[in-house]
């Protein structure tokens, strides 16, 4: 069976290439217990110039709430060669979109700086992340917190988010490393997940977000 693609962020998952947000990855799927991780890889960026170069929208916020969903994405079957489109020539009566669900969790994020973008202070903007039930299954990205949880868990609750923009869409993270991150009291940014640490300066402050998206 030809591999399958839909619209956001690639991954495999059993011999199925998936294609989500907009990046590419690469997704291993790990069972334990009630909780299945899926591992995704992202591209990486090596400092803050090429991360913010690489966002739609940059800001700072505050959740204030989130609901999950779980996204069926269609699949491309004429677009492309079969080198940049798996499902090239594959029958429309072979797609299974069940197969393919991705669950997301959707949060809702006010604004309190916007940094770069169309969007202003105040403004309520809704960002997905990979996580949710599936069928009788808890789904969640590994070594990736979601974005209430690491509000919920830090003093300030002020999140940076860097952000891909995809029209009629949640806004999503250009990756986890990057693009989800901390604000401390003094203007101070930390990562939020366990990577964060390798891709960006523990010493990074908001002045260097600003100066970057100039």
């Amino acid at each position: 069976m030809k591999n399958k693609r839909i619209g956001l962020l690639a991954f495999v998952i059993a011999g199925i290439v998936v294609v989500a947000g907009g990046m590419v990855g690469l997704l291993i799927v790990l069972n334990r217990g009630e909780i299945t991780y899926w591992q995704a890889y992202y591209p990486q960026y090596p400092n803050v110039s090429q991360a913010v170069k690489a966002s739609d929208v940059v800001v700072t916020g505050m959740p204030v709430g989130s609901h999950e969903e779980v996204e069926y994405p269609g699949g491309d079957t004429e677009s492309g060669t079969e080198v940049d489109n798996p499902q090239k020539g594959v029958k429309e009566s072979e797609l299974h979109s069940e197969d393919l669900a991705v669950p997301r969790t959707i949060t809702r994020i006010k604004v309190t700086r916007a940094i770069k973008g169309s969007v202003r202070e105040g403004q309520v903007i809704e960002v997905a992340q990979i996580g949710g039930k599936l069928g009788r299954s808890v789904v969640r990205e590994q070594g990736v917190a979601l974005l209430q949880d690491a509000a919920d868990t830090h003093e300030g609750k002020q999140l940076l988010l860097l952000l891909s923009a995809h029209p009629g869409k949640a806004y999503d993270a250009i990756n986890p490393q990057s693009g989800m991150l901390l604000v401390g009291s003094k203007g101070n940014v930390t990562g939020i997940n366990a990577a964060s640490v390798r891709s960006l300066s523990t010493e990074s402050t908001l002045d260097e977000y600003y100066r970057a998206a100039k």
